[in-house]
């Protein structure tokens, strides 16, 4: 599997195209009246936070979304996922309702958007079991995506705790 791309309804979220081999997200001042400053606050973290999101993670009283749900309320956020047998899996789904979400699998990368016509809409643990399912992971048998993703994803303050 490899990321694709990911997008949303919103155009202030700046779409993201995956390269096929390796992807840097770099933290880095560029505007003149902001040169004093530091990488931080940037988005480094927050966009770990979508791509959690948008491989099922559950949402916490805590969460990215629900601390700033003044925000993102009306966000509907896609990835499209390339498979491992040449396919892709886009995956929706809206902050305002995360545990609702929808699953089209296609020959070839295409943007979707709120009116296309989904294969599948599942709660969200039928969801993540559905995506384990498409993932196929062959590597770590009987071991859920999730434990991988969890893995993956990391934001500094998981490196506190070794």
């Amino acid at each position: 599997m490899k990321l694709s791309r990911l997008y949303s309804n919103d155009a202030r979220f700046h779409s993201i195209v995956f390269n096929d081999e390796l992807n840097v997200v770099l933290g880095k001042v560029t505007r003149r009246y902001d040169m004093l400053r530091d990488s931080h606050n940037l988005g480094k973290s927050s966009l770990i936070e979508v791509l959690d999101f948008m491989m099922l993670k559950e949402l916490k009283a805590d969460s990215f979304f629900k601390k700033y749900a003044n925000i993102f309320s009306s966000h509907i956020f896609y990835i499209e996922l390339l498979l491992n047998d040449s396919t892709y899996l886009t995956i929706r789904r809206a902050v305002a309702n995360p545990n609702n979400i929808s699953f089209i699998k296609s020959e070839v990368s295409c943007e979707c958007h709120e009116h296309t016509k989904w294969d599948v809409t599942l709660p969200l643990t039928k969801s993540k079991e559905y995506l384990n399912r498409q993932l196929a992971f062959n590597v770590l048998t009987g071991v859920n995506y999730r434990s991988t993703v969890s893995f993956c994803l990391r934001t500094q303050k998981d490196y506190n705790n070794v």
